[in-house]
C-alpha cells in the first residue's frame, strides 16, 4: 500500500482483542524466500505497534499461484471486499485498465466488485489523474468539512460522468468544465448532474472535437431556456383554467350556494344541463391536446439548451462598436469555417 489511514491504524490499536482479528492475508514468494502481506495491512501495522511478535496469517498461494494472481489480489480483489482505499485509489485501476486497451464492458464487469460505489469509481477512472479535478477530490478526501468533501466528490462524479460518456472529451475541456463547476456565478443555473450533462452535450462541437466548450455561454442561452419555462407555463396555465372552468360548470349544479346554481326542478334543466355537458366534452378535449402538446415540450426540451440562431453558428457573438468590425469578424470566420 502507498500508505495508511492513520485513524484505522489507531482504532485497532486502542481497541485490540485478539479474539476480533481476522488473520492477516499472505502470500509466500518461493523466488525470494519471503513473505508479502496482501490484505491486512493496516492490521500489520497496529500489531507492530502493540509489540506482538507473532502474527495469525492464511497463505494465499493455493489460490493465487502466481506473482501476478497475488497482485492482482492485493490491488483489486481484497481492498475492494474491505473498503480501506479511497474511492479515488481504485480508480486508478480501472483507468489502467483503459490504458491497456480494455473495452468499456471489460472495464465495467471487472468493476463489478465495487458494489454500490462502482458507478462513481467508473467516472473518477476517466478523469486527468494530475488535473485540478482529481487534486481537489484527494485534497479534501481527509478534510474535516463533510460540506467540502461533498462538494468535491459531486464535481468529480459530474465532470467524470461527462468524460465517461464522451471520451472524445479532452483534459482541457476537463479543466473548463471544473472551472465552470467551481463558480458558483457562472454554473449556479446548472443545479443536477442531467442538466450539466446536457448542457456539456450541447456546447460539445462535433466538427471541432478539440475546441472549447465555451460554458460560459451559458448566458447566452438562458433566452432559450427561458423559452422553454414560458412555454410550459403557458400551457400549465390554459389546462389549469379549462380545469376551473370544468369545477366551476359542475358546481353550478351540486352547490346550492352558488349564486348561478340550476335547480333540478327549473322546467329548463335537462335542456341547460345538456348544454354544459356538451361543454365540459369540449373543455376535456382541449385540455387532451393541451397535455400532448406539453408532453412534447417536455420530451423536446434539449432543443432549448443547445445553441440555436446566430449562436449556434457564429459561437457567442463580440459586442461590435462598429459596422466594420462586424463585418471584419464574420468575414474571418466565413474564411476559416466555410472552406
Amino acid at each position: 500500500r502507498k500508505k495508511l489511514n492513520e485513524e484505522i491504524v489507531e482504532n485497532i490499536v486502542n481497541n485490540f482483542k485478539p479474539t476480533d482479528l481476522d488473520p492477516l492475508v499472505v502470500w509466500y514468494d518461493k523466488k525470494q524466500g519471503k513473505t508479502f502481506v496482501l490484505a491486512g495491512h493496516h492490521r500489520f501495522e497496529a500489531l507492530k505497534r502493540l509489540k506482538h511478535k507473532n502474527v495469525p496469517v492464511k497463505f494465499a498461494n493455493d489460490d493465487y499461484p502466481t506473482e501476478a494472481d497475488a497482485i492482482r489480489y492485493a490491488k483489486e480483489i481484497s481492498n475492494a471486499n474491505r473498503t480501506l482505499e479511497e474511492p479515488y485509489e481504485r480508480a486508478a485501476i480501472y483507468r489502467k485498465y483503459r490504458e491497456e486497451g480494455y473495452s468499456e464492458k471489460e472495464i465495467n464487469d471487472k468493476a463489478a466488485l465495487e458494489g454500490k460505489n462502482r458507478s462513481y469509481i467508473l467516472n473518477l477512472s476517466c478523469l486527468n489523474p494530475k488535473g485540478a479535478t482529481m487534486s481537489t477530490l484527494v485534497q479534501f478526501s481527509q478534510t474535516q468539512s463533510k460540506a467540502d468533501k461533498n462538494e468535491a466528490e459531486r464535481v468529480a462524479d459530474w465532470i467524470g460522468q461527462a468524460r465517461r460518456n464522451a471520451p472524445e472529451l479532452t483534459d482541457a475541456h476537463e479543466k473548463e468544465m471544473f472551472d465552470f463547476l467551481m463558480n458558483k456565478e457562472a454554473s449556479k443555473r446548472t443545479t443536477t448532474k442531467v442538466k450539466f450533462l446536457e448542457y456539456v452535450r450541447a456546447c460539445w462541437n462535433p466538427f471541432e472535437p478539440t475546441a472549447p466548450l465555451n460554458l460560459a455561454r451559458m448566458k447566452y442561452q438562458s433566452e432559450g431556456e427561458k423559452q422553454y419555462d414560458e412555454e410550459v407555463e403557458r400551457y400549465k396555465t390554459l389546462i389549469s383554467d379549462l380545469q376551473n372552468n370544468i369545477g366551476n360548470l359542475k358546481d353550478r349544479f351540486i352547490n346550492p350556494a352558488n349564486k348561478d346554481f340550476v335547480n333540478p326542478e327549473a322546467p329548463d334543466y335537462m335542456a341547460v344541463k345538456k348544454i354544459a355537458d356538451n361543454k365540459i366534452a369540449e373543455y376535456n378535449t382541449q385540455i387532451q391536446y393541451y397535455q400532448k402538446e406539453l408532453l412534447k415540450l417536455y420530451n423536446n426540451k434539449q432543443s432549448y439548451l443547445k445553441p440555436t440562431g446566430q449562436i449556434a453558428l457564429f459561437g457567442a457573438l463580440p459586442i461590435f462598436k462598429t459596422l466594420k468590425e462586424a463585418k471584419k469578424y464574420f468575414l474571418s470566420w466565413a474564411l476559416t469555417h466555410l472552406r
